[in-house]
C-alpha cells in the first residue's frame, strides 16, 4: 500500500514539474539565467497577438464612439432646453414691458390705489370679504325659497305634502290643490 501511495505522489509531482516546466515565465527564466535570447515568434503568433490586440482597439474605439454620441445627445438636449427656456424668458419680458408702458400712461393716483389693492394684506381682506358676501347670497335665497312656501297666495313645490293625500305624494302642488289644502 505504501508503494501505491509513493508511485501516485512521484507521479503528480512528475505532472506538476512538467506543467511547470512547460509555461513560458520558466521558459524565459532559464533563458535569462542561461545567458541566451528568447527565440523569435512565428509568423501564427505574431499575427494572432496583433488581431487580438486590434480586436481590443477596436473595441475601445466603439466605447468611445458611443460616449461621443451621447454626450451630443445630452448637449443637444441642453441646448433645446436653453431654448426653450430663452424663448419663455422673452415672452415674459415682452408682456412685462407692455404692462410697465401701460402702467406708465397711468395717472399716480390710480397707480398708488391699484398698488394697495394688489398688496398682500389688502387681497386676503378680499377674499375674506367675498366670503361672506357668497354667504349672505345664499341665505337671502334660502330665506326667499322658504318664505315662498309660507305664502298662501303662490302654490311652491317646496311645500309640505298633507300626509292624508296618499294618492298625490310626490306630485308638484299646483293651484287646484293648493286650494284644498288651505
Amino acid at each position: 500500500m505504501i508503494e501505491f501511495v509513493v508511485s501516485i505522489a512521484a507521479a503528480l509531482i512528475s505532472l506538476l514539474a512538467g506543467g511547470v516546466a512547460s509555461s513560458d515565465v520558466f521558459k524565459k527564466l532559464i533563458l535569462k539565467l542561461l545567458g541566451k535570447k528568447a527565440p523569435p515568434k512565428t509568423y501564427a503568433e505574431r499575427l494572432s497577438e496583433l488581431t487580438a490586440n486590434l480586436t481590443k482597439a477596436s473595441a475601445e474605439v466603439d466605447q468611445v464612439i458611443t460616449e461621443l454620441a451621447q454626450v451630443s445627445k445630452d448637449r443637444e438636449k441642453a441646448v433645446r432646453d436653453l431654448e426653450t427656456g430663452l424663448g419663455q424668458l422673452e415672452k415674459r419680458e415682452k408682456e412685462l414691458k407692455e404692462k410697465i408702458e401701460i402702467l406708465q400712461n397711468v395717472p399716480l393716483q390710480w397707480r398708488n390705489i391699484l398698488l394697495d389693492l394688489l398688496s398682500p394684506a389688502r387681497r386676503e381682506a378680499l377674499v375674506g370679504t367675498m366670503f361672506c358676501l357668497g354667504q349672505g347670497l345664499s341665505s337671502l335665497r334660502s330665506l326667499r325659497l322658504s318664505s315662498n312656501c309660507l305664502r298662501e297666495d303662490k302654490p311652491s313645490n317646496y311645500a309640505v305634502q298633507p300626509i292624508g293625500e296618499k294618492e298625490n305624494r310626490g306630485q308638484p302642488l299646483t293651484q287646484d290643490r293648493w286650494a284644498g289644502i288651505r
